[in-house]
């Protein structure tokens, strides 16, 4: 997924930066670029299912509609190879196949949790008392914390090619 480099490298500047302002913007960063990730997934698989079909249009939630009704291996990590030969009836040997791309798998179930995690910091927080200050940015270690969770898991997606 190349177009993901853009989103990593953005959410790593609002990191850098460190203000809480700049931290939640990266939990926002980092919540629309998992969307993106299952999104993705579901363009491909869009023939067979509409969104119509999807009931529910939580991240998670779509990547396992898709691997109950389209691909089991929605979410699998693969490798696409052709063979270098023409088909001839037989299998070639493994040496024989050519890399066309790979699909970085992820765990669904995962993603649904820093994705709802990431979005608990996109609210002002409610005072606990009269005398509690409203403040408009999270606890800026357990934003940063949570961002740099859902930051390793893109880099992992990342990492693939198709």
């Amino acid at each position: 997924m190349l177009w993901l480099n853009e989103h990593t490298a953005r959410i790593d500047a609002l990191l850098s930066d460190g203000s809480p302002e700049a931290l939640t913007f990266a939990a926002l960063r980092g919540r629309l670029a998992l969307e993106m990730v299952c999104y993705e997934r579901l363009r491909n698989a869009h023939d067979y299912i509409s969104s119509d079909d999807l009931k529910r249009w939580q991240p998670r939630d779509v990547v396992n509609r898709l691997i109950q009704d389209v691909d089991p291996h929605t979410a699998s990590a693969l490798t696409l190879s052709v063979s270098k030969a023409p088909a001839s009836g037989r299998p070639p040997a493994a040496e024989e196949y050519v890399e066309l791309g790979r699909q970085a798998g992820f765990d669904a179930k995962r993603l649904g949790k820093i994705w709802n995690a990431l979005g608990s910091f996109l609210h002002a927080r409610m005072p606990s008392s009269s005398d509690d200050p409203v403040s408009a940015f999270g606890d800026a270690g357990d934003l940063e914390r949570k961002v740099r969770e859902a930051l390793g898991f893109l880099r992992g997606v990342e990492k693939g090619t198709l």
